[in-house]
């Protein structure tokens, strides 16, 4: 399904010293697409005033998000006045995102109701003769966009950035706010683009997401490993027994490679 936006009927409220709009989007059970998608096509400015914010206000099913979008005085002093080319802004997300585990760090605590629990080694949710379950945890995420005002746009350059678009850095990268990272830990989400209905030039929005890379990370008693921030680490387990009970043990860890990498200073920010 192609990813739509459209403008909910009747969503606008406020007055000259600030609006809101609000929008749907479906297609993608991504709120960060759907997110820079709402930011791609709701106007940078509307009568004179900025847009200030673009906020998830619900998931009303799996494929649509709903988001309200602000719009107020650029500085609390008079309305915006549209970036020339050449002018850039930053936006930052540091909620975090999800991850799913069937190892914890530590097994803190462990009872049985008659003699000894089984010693499950760190795996979380066993369910014995079936599986580990595990469960989802919030992990460091830090997500940005960066605005940037262009005289011009190339064929060429809009392929360079559908290509990049899903690679990681290839080496440590500094991004427009300043934040360093190390290979391995941006994954680049693409960019949209469009001229302003106000004048000839172009304004660009690049997005981009972040995950740290993890160096020794403990794997029950016999492994330590290091991942990068966007591999995808796996364990397999087999069937042991502990105080007669049948249990997981892990027995192979695994770390895949699931993103090409790519040179992000092609982006040209």
């Amino acid at each position: 399904m192609a990813i739509e936006v459209h403008e909910l009927k009747g969503s606008r409220t406020g007055g000259d010293t600030g609006r809101t709009f609000a929008y749907a989007v479906t297609g993608t059970d991504s709120d960060l697409i759907a997110k820079a998608n709402v930011e791609s096509e709701s106007p940078s400015t509307y009568d004179g005033l900025a847009r200030k914010d673009v906020v998830l206000e619900k998931q009303t099913r799996a494929e649509r998000f709903v988001f309200r979008v602000a719009y107020g005085d650029a500085d609390g002093g008079g309305k915006e006045t549209p970036k020339s080319p050449g002018e850039s802004s930053f936006r930052f997300d540091t909620t975090g995102g999800t991850d799913h585990i069937t190892q914890s760090l530590n097994t803190r605590f462990s009872a049985a109701s008659a003699g000894n629990a089984p010693d499950m080694n760190q795996a979380i949710g066993v369910v014995p003769g079936v599986g580990v379950e595990g469960c989802d945890i919030t992990v460091p995420k830090f997500s940005w966009s960066d605005t940037l005002c262009v005289s011009s746009v190339s064929a060429a350059y809009i392929d360079k950035l559908y290509r990049l678009t899903g690679k990681t850095n290839d080496d440590v990268y500094t991004n427009a706010g300043g934040n360093t990272f190390e290979a391995g830990e941006v994954l680049f989400l693409g960019a949209q683009g469009a001229v302003r209905t106000s004048d000839t030039n172009w304004e660009l929005q690049f997005h981009h997401a972040a995950i740290p890379n993890q160096f020794g990370l403990q794997i029950a008693d016999w492994a330590i490993v290091n991942k990068k921030g966007w591999e995808y680490l796996w364990v397999m387990y087999e069937d042991d027994e502990d105080e007669d009970t049948l249990i997981k043990v892990p027995r192979f860890v695994y770390i895949e490679q699931v993103y090409e990498s790519g040179d992000f200073y092609d982006i040209g920010l």
